[in-house]
């Protein structure tokens, strides 16, 4: 692996596409979503290499077939075009026969590495460029003929392919700690489910105030079992509260996470800051439940963190795990969103939340959950760790990689290549 000073030659997109099809956008008019109708990717449902879509909201054949040019077949790149540029991804052939909206772009690439392309949309160099010819005075999007004239790196198509599949490599190894994560906290949360929901293994019952639950489990309010607090903003006017060393946790920096566990947050406070917010700085296994915009989104945070007005917050308990809490509040939250007011947008306060009833097992039960649940959760953090810093040297390597900067030499194995890419960094800088 090398640094090179040589900037790769440019081509427009345009002409590294299917010219037959060319790039273009999707359905202007869904009209009424039907049950049965063909899948579309629509607006925001590209994000972070991946592709999601609304099974519940489907057109009929007859108003797909009004915008062929779009019908995908697999293998194109899609990219939102009204959103913040840098949101691509590969369709799966499992998409083969949707369709899209106006809002999304198909990028029929054939005359370059598909991934190769797809990796440069999601670079600081073309977000940077799209950014800056974003057009529209209400809702600024991409135009078809600006993306169509948009520089792309063109490397022979050997050294395109080579420098894919370095990234490719990197975004598998962090896929497979993402997977881990989720096997685990679906696994707990059976566990969960089959002791304190489905009660499997008790025997005797008792009627309660809330229903039949286990003979002898106590029923207590939320409120008295756990401790309950919140937060707030310091003054953002005082530049000495912020850009500090300490997490701050908006809902925001909850919003589409891979995992349950909390790393980090977009924004930090100082020392000073933490002093303006009643909880002050939180412990590590505080559990975050947002109380607004919206409500449901959870967490354990694995650092100490402050928060803002937006959260419940558990602090750890040495007689309820925090493990527990969390799986407690993903099984009630119809229950918390139904106790949840406001007018303009819902929101559950402290006030509210706390009377909620709380069927509480014996000691021996918590301790024996918890005996599996915590080292789970360890090694989850553990996982989203080296997920987080493999993230990190994609994201560091990505527009080294595709200006040029770092050239990949031939290889069999590209993971190989992870570590010497890694050292070429600050050469390349």
């Amino acid at each position: 692996m090398r640094s090179d000073d040589r900037a790769f030659d440019t081509a427009p997109l345009a002409e590294l596409c299917d010219a037959t099809r060319g790039i273009t956008y999707g359905i202007v008019k869904v009209g009424e979503f039907v049950r049965d109708g063909i899948p579309v990717v629509r607006g925001g449902g590209v994000r972070d290499n991946r592709i999601e879509i609304d099974d519940e909201k489907r057109v009929s054949e007859e108003v797909s077939r009004r915008f062929k040019r779009t019908i995908l077949r697999g293998g194109e790149i899609v990219l939102n075009l009204i959103a913040e540029p840098g949101h691509s991804a590969i369709v799966p052939a499992s998409l083969a026969g949707a369709n899209v909206t106006r809002d999304i772009a198909v990028i029929p690439v054939a005359g370059a590495d598909t991934r190769f392309v797809n990796y440069f949309l999601q670079s600081p160099q073309c977000i940077g460029w799209l950014r800056a010819h974003l057009q529209g005075s209400v809702t600024l999007k991409i135009n078809l003929g600006t993306l169509a004239a948009l520089p792309v790196p063109n490397p022979p198509i050997d050294e395109q392919r080579r420098i894919a599949a370095v990234l490719d490599a990197l975004d598998e190894k962090t896929g497979s700690s993402r997977r881990l994560v989720g096997l685990l906290d679906e696994t707990v949360a059976t566990l969960f489910r089959a002791r304190f929901v489905d009660f499997v293994g008790v025997d005797e019952f008792e009627e309660s105030e809330i229903g039949r639950v286990p003979r002898g489990w106590q029923i207590a309010p939320v409120g008295e079992v756990l401790t309950v607090v919140g937060g707030s903003t310091p003054s953002t006017k005082e530049a000495r509260f912020w850009n500090g060393l300490h997490c701050w946790a908006t809902p925001k920096d909850l919003s589409g996470a891979w995992s349950p566990i909390l790393l980090d947050t977009d924004r930090h406070i100082t020392a000073e800051g933490v002093q303006h917010i009643s909880s002050k700085l939180l412990p590590r296994r505080t559990v975050l439940l947002s109380s607004r915009a919206p409500v449901g989104y959870t967490a354990i945070s694995f650092v100490p963190v402050a928060v803002n007005q937006g959260f419940i917050a558990i602090p750890p308990s040495s007689d309820v795990p925090s493990e527990f809490v969390l799986f407690w509040l993903r099984e009630h939250m119809d229950e918390i969103k139904a106790h949840a007011g406001g007018t303009t947008f819902a929101e559950i306060s402290k006030r509210q939340f706390r009377p909620l009833p709380m069927v509480v097992p014996p000691r021996e039960q918590r301790e024996s959950f918890n005996r599996t649940a915590r080292p789970a959760f360890d090694l989850m953090a553990a996982q989203e760790r080296e997920a987080k810093t493999l993230a990190e040297l994609r994201n560091a390597l990505l527009p080294k990689l595709i200006s040029g900067q770092i050239r990949v030499p031939d290889t069999g194995d590209p993971t190989e290549l992870i570590e010497p890419a890694a050292e070429a960094i600050p050469a390349a800088s």
